[in-house]
């Protein structure tokens, strides 16, 4: 009796000991993000990951989809990632195949990154050509030509309100180096808040006055659920004077957040 204690001992204690050593769970692999050859960043246990840990883990061969504002327009695999020669922090990777289109999101992961529809609107809808005008004039530019690029409609939150997202930019602005005056762009998100529509900035730049600034104009890549929150984010892509760069905006009600950025200017 005495032996088979000690031999029950030793067998509860090796349990014990092989519980303890078991190997821990490996780490969610991250969802990557990118734009053009560029790496964006990433999505990891519902966190958004910058570029530099995301390409840590990405070894080439990973699966993307691709979108723009009118919806998924392929599929591609993705190479390693590596660094920028030109920009520190900057990482890059390459699609195969590359999107025929210079503005688009990649996106990989297993989630869906539209639940819901986007629609384009008309440039010229006259409601939309108003709020621009208005805000051209709070922003000191008197005589504002109005130039839209881009009106799209969709639930920003599933909740069967649609907001609108609109971009705009003066006719000249990417014609030459510096900022003339009325010159601007600017990417806006039109909301209802408490029973009244509002517009958010997202990316913005007014010239009441000329000046020697290189300026930047705004465009918008794609709209998708880039996170898996069920919740779409807006990709802003910024143009300036041999440089280029990304931003990915969040919105939370009244409030809007840059949670991915990068760029690289020459």
């Amino acid at each position: 009796m005495r032996h088979w204690k000690k031999l029950t001992t030793l067998i509860c204690s090796a349990g014990l000991l092989i519980g303890i050593h078991q190997p821990l769970a490996a780490a969610p692999r991250i969802t990557p993000i990118a734009s053009g050859p560029h790496l964006l960043g990433g999505v990891q246990n519902g966190k958004w990951i910058d570029a530099e840990t995301t390409a840590q883990q990405l070894s080439g061969g990973e699966s993307y989809r691709t979108y723009t504002t009118t919806g998924q327009i392929g599929s591609s695999k993705g190479s390693a990632a590596e660094p920028g020669i030109f920009c520190y922090g900057l990482q890059v990777l390459s699609l195969n195949p590359q999107p025929k289109t210079s503005e688009f999101a990649a996106i990989g992961g297993s989630h869906n990154p539209l639940p819901r529809k986007l629609r384009a609107h008309s440039i010229n809808t006259p409601v939309y050509r108003q709020a621009v005008a208005d805000l051209l004039r709070a922003q000191g530019i008197a005589n504002p030509d109005v130039r839209i690029t881009k009106i799209v409609r969709f639930d920003l939150e599933g909740d069967g309100v649609d907001e609108v997202v609109i971009s705009a930019t003066s006719a000249q602005l990417n014609t030459h180096f510096h900022a003339a005056a009325g010159d601007y762009s600017l990417v806006v998100l039109r909301k209802i808040i408490n029973g009244k529509v509002q517009t958010l900035p997202i990316a913005q730049n007014y010239y009441p006055k000329a000046t020697n600034d290189a300026p930047v104009s705004y465009t918008i890549p794609a709209i998708a659920d880039f996170n898996g929150d069920g919740k779409l984010d807006i990709m802003v892509r910024e143009s300036y004077f041999e440089g280029v760069g990304l931003g990915l905006y969040t919105v939370q009600g009244s409030k809007v957040a840059k949670v991915l950025g990068g760029g690289c200017g020459v």
